[in-house]
C-alpha cells in the first residue's frame, strides 16, 4: 500500500478563504502521493506567456547581435548526456561533497537524483520518482498532472541549536505546493501549502548558522507573493507582497550572504529588494518554537519594499542573484545587467549581452562566486561566458553544443572541470574541460 501525505480538508479552506481564491476546491480533497514512473506524461508549459524553442535556419540572424564582439569558441574535452525521453529539464541543482556531485533535476511531475563521480566521469541514477496530485469529491476521484519548474537541496536542521545537518530536496511548480522529500529518510515526502499560484523559484539559504537562521525557505510564486517558511515546522513565516500598485508574476529571487535582504524580480522586469526587519526575526524565532499546527500560525504580511527598480530591464527579468554587494540579473531580451541598488535608485555598474534568434524566458545563468564567471545559454545551442570584475566583464567566450536547442541552464562544478547543463528536448548533459577556467 502506498504511503500518502494529506492536506487537511479545513486547512485547504482557511487558505483559499484569506486568499481571495475561488472557493472550487471547498468540497474536496487533496492527496499527495509518490509512484514511480512508468508511463509517458504530456509536458505542459510554465504558462501562457511561455515561448517555443526558435527552429534555427542559416539565413536567420540574431536579433541582439553586436559585429564588434566576436566570441571566441572553447572546446571541451569531452561530453556525454542523459536522455529524458525527448522532454525538458527546466531545473536542475547541484551538491558537492567528496569529489562526488549530486544532480537534482525536474522533468514534467517527476524529480531526479543523479550522482555523478568527477574523478571516473560516470553518471548513476540514485532515485526517480513521480508525485501525483489526486483530487476527490464524494462523486468521484481524478488526477491532476502537476509540473515542475525549479528544484533545489537544502540544509535541514533537526535540532536548530546543533550543526547535525540532513539533506532535503525541495522542488515545486505549477500546483503551487511545494514539496519536501528527506533524502536520508527514505525519501520521505512531505509539503507546504501557502501559494495560491505556480510557484518559479525558491531559495534556501545556508550562509549563517545562527539557530534563527537554519531551517529557512524562500519562494516567488505567479500570484506575486514572496513567502518564507521554516521547513521543520512547515510554517509560513511571512509573505512579502507589495499592493500599493499593481504587481507582476515574481520569478526569480535570491537572498543576499548576510541574510538582511533579498532580491526579487517580476515578469514586467521590475526588481524589488526587502528587508528581513526587526519584525520578521521576531516571527522567525516564534516558527522556530512552533510546535502546533503549521495551518494555525498567524504569518506576518509585509506590504512595502525597501526599493524597487524599472530601470534596468524593460522586459521579464527571469534571473536574479546577488553578487556580492552588487545584484547581476538577466531578461528574456539577452540582457545581463551588473548593478547596484539603493534608496535612491539603481545604478547600473556595466552591461553584457549575449545572441539568441527569438526570446524565450526562463533561462537561469550560472554563477561561479568563486571563479567570477557567469554562464548563460541560448537558443541554438550556444553557452557564452564572462569572467566578472568590479567595473567590466572580461576574457568572455562561447561553447557550442551539439543540439541546436534552449539552453536552460549551465553550472560549473567546483573544481572548474566540468559543466553541467540542460537543453530543451536534450537531456542532461556534462562537459568535461582541461584547466580551461
Amino acid at each position: 500500500m502506498e504511503d500518502k501525505a494529506r492536506i487537511p480538508k479545513e486547512s485547504l479552506q482557511k487558505y483559499t478563504q484569506e486568499k481571495n481564491v475561488s472557493d472550487f476546491l471547498e468540497n474536496f480533497v487533496i492527496f499527495l502521493s509518490p509512484n514511480l514512473l512508468s508511463q509517458k506524461i504530456n509536458r505542459k508549459t510554465p504558462n501562457k506567456y511561455e515561448g517555443k524553442v526558435a527552429q534555427i535556419e542559416e539565413p536567420m540572424k540574431p536579433q541582439n547581435e553586436n559585429p564588434n564582439i566576436e566570441f571566441p569558441v572553447l572546446t571541451p574535452l569531452t561530453q556525454k548526456h542523459l536522455d529524458f525521453n525527448k522532454k525538458t529539464i527546466y531545473d536542475f541543482d547541484l551538491y558537492e561533497m567528496d569529489g562526488q556531485c549530486l544532480i537534482a533535476s525536474v522533468v514534467d511531475n517527476s524529480y531526479y537524483l543523479h550522482c555523478f563521480d568527477m574523478k571516473k566521469n560516470s553518471m548513476d541514477l540514485i532515485k526517480q520518482e513521480k508525485v501525483e496530485l489526486t483530487v476527490s469529491d464524494a462523486k468521484d476521484n481524478f488526477n491532476e498532472e502537476d509540473s515542475f519548474y525549479n528544484i533545489r537541496f537544502a540544509e535541514y536542521y533537526p535540532n536548530e541549536e546543533k550543526n547535525d545537518i540532513k539533506l532535503f530536496l525541495v522542488f515545486a511548480g505549477k500546483s503551487g505546493i511545494i514539496f519536501l522529500v528527506n533524502i536520508e529518510k527514505n525519501f520521505e515526502l512531505s509539503y507546504l501549502l501557502g501559494h495560491v499560484n505556480e510557484v518559479y523559484d525558491t531559495c534556501a539559504p545556508n550562509t549563517r548558522k545562527e539557530p534563527e537562521w537554519k531551517n529557512l525557505l524562500f519562494s516567488c510564486s505567479k500570484d506575486t507573493s514572496v513567502n518564507l517558511w521554516n521547513i521543520r515546522t512547515k510554517v509560513q513565516i511571512a509573505c512579502f507582497r507589495e499592493i500599493t500598485q499593481v504587481p507582476a508574476d515574481s520569478i526569480s529571487l535570491h537572498c543576499h550572504h548576510s541574510m538582511e535582504k533579498f532580491a526579487v524580480s517580476h515578469f514586467d522586469g521590475c526588481i524589488k529588494v526587502w528587508y528581513i526587519d526587526e519584525n520578521v526575526v521576531q516571527k522567525i524565532n516564534e516558527a522556530r518554537k512552533w510546535k502546533g499546527d503549521p495551518f494555525m500560525f498567524k504569518h506576518l504580511d509585509v506590504r512595502k519594499p525597501h526599493t524597487l527598480t524599472r530601470d534596468l530591464h524593460y522586459n521579464t527579468c527571469d534571473y536574479v542573484q546577488y553578487y556580492g554587494d552588487f545584484l547581476v540579473s538577466k531578461d528574456s531580451e539577452g540582457i545581463i545587467c551588473f548593478s547596484s541598488l539603493t534608496k535612491l535608485g539603481a545604478q547600473i555598474i556595466y552591461e553584457i549581452s549575449y545572441h539568441y534568434y527569438e526570446p524565450i524566458w526562463f533561462v537561469k545563468c550560472g554563477l561561479d562566486l568563486k571563479r567570477k564567471l557567469l554562464f548563460v545559454g541560448n537558443d541554438n545551442g550556444e553557452v557564452f561566458f564572462w569572467k566578472l570584475n568590479q567595473d567590466a566583464a572580461t576574457e568572455y567566450g562561447k561553447i557550442n553544443l551539439p543540439v541546436k536547442k534552449q539552453v536552460r541552464k549551465a553550472v560549473l562544478t567546483s573544481d572548474a572541470r566540468y559543466l553541467i547543463l540542460t537543453i530543451d528536448e536534450g537531456g542532461l548533459w556534462y562537459l568535461q574541460f582541461h584547466d580551461a577556467f
